[in-house]
């Protein structure tokens, strides 16, 4: 180990790095304290055997420059003086002195002051190295927790979303309807649901192909996405069926809402392989929250009835049903 030297004294620099030589380190003097501050500075040196009584800056102004420099490291430091008195060593350890050693200096308690500053700063670098070690760990923690809360919520989407469609699945459909359906009783607000099913599906299946089917699934979803406001929810329930929620909506902007998803789709032509377009048309089962409707199941039975009313007058057509049974 590197030890610094302090001392206006030749005869005592001399001393002293003999000393310190004979203890199997290397030892470096400089004869005023604004020598070893500026190679302090730029030399990683831990420990510093300095004298207390010096010109232009004394052992303790040294103490207090290191103290309040940074020099990236622990520097521990050993202040030489005749003084002794409890007041004077109180002053020393206030200006950051770490421990003494009176003169004239003898060869075995210099030594036994070093073996204890090494211990010190073997301590403070392990100290150092186990807090940078912590440190690394915890960035490597926190990036695992922010990779592992972006899986937990993509994992969480696509728990509640259809894989083909990109709309909410059954489960998150039936969880936002008895959340909407509590929340319409609570406050008393308006709740209208849609259901909905494309014509033909298992034609255009057995006829094109299930890619086309796939494709045909797919534009309605887009269409019902683009159809809704802000705060209206779509799911497919299953099959070529889908389901709307409208909260806090009346029924008739719920049937505005249904009659422009009807006529989008009505409108749209799906590309089948050859060059053949594919015609889509939907029917639409549309019902409202009433006071006789005791559960979401319900609610969604009705506009399901209304639903099942619209392929039997033909398809291709929105049926308005009532809440109550």
């Amino acid at each position: 180990m590197r030890i610094l030297i302090i001392d206006d004294k030749e005869s005592a620099r001399k001393l002293l790095s003999r000393f310190v030589q004979q203890f199997g380190h290397e030892p470096i003097a400089v004869a005023d304290a604004m020598a070893a501050l500026e190679l302090l500075h730029k030399e990683p040196i831990s420990l510093v055997v300095s004298d207390w009584v010096m010109p232009s800056m004394s052992g303790l102004e040294l103490c207090r420059a290191i103290r309040r420099d940074d020099m990236g490291h622990y520097v521990y430091v050993i202040l030489c003086s005749a003084k002794n008195r409890p007041a004077e060593l109180v002053e020393g350890m206030e200006a950051g002195a770490d421990d003494f050693i009176t003169k004239p200096v003898h060869r075995r308690e210099l030594q036994v002051r070093i073996r204890a500053g090494e211990r010190i700063l073997l301590l403070e670098r392990r100290l150092h190295e186990q807090n940078a070690q912590l440190e690394t760990l915890y960035e490597q923690l926190s990036r695992e927790n922010v990779k592992l809360g972006r899986q937990q919520k993509q994992l969480s989407r696509q728990a509640r979303t259809d894989f083909l469609t990109e709309v909410a699945n059954r489960r998150d459909i039936d969880e936002r309807l008895q959340f909407e359906f509590n929340r319409a009783r609570d406050f008393g607000s308006d709740l209208s649901v849609l259901v909905l099913d494309i014509d033909h599906f298992k034609e255009v299946n057995d006829t094109y192909g299930h890619k086309t089917g796939d494709l045909v699934l797919k534009r309605c979803a887009e269409v019902l996405r683009g159809a809704v406001r802000q705060g209206d929810f779509v799911g497919r329930y299953g099959g070529d069926e889908f389901v709307c929620i409208f909260p806090g909506t009346s029924h008739g902007d719920a049937r505005t809402v249904a009659d422009r998803m009807h006529g989008q789709i009505g409108g749209l032509r799906v590309r089948a392989h050859q060059g053949k377009e594919v015609r889509i048309t939907v029917s639409v089962g549309l019902a409202q929250l009433e006071s006789g409707t005791r559960t979401p199941a319900e609610l969604l039975a009705h506009a399901d009835r209304g639903l099942y009313s619209a392929k039997k007058r033909g398809r291709n057509l929105v049926l308005v049903v009532g809440g109550a049974a």
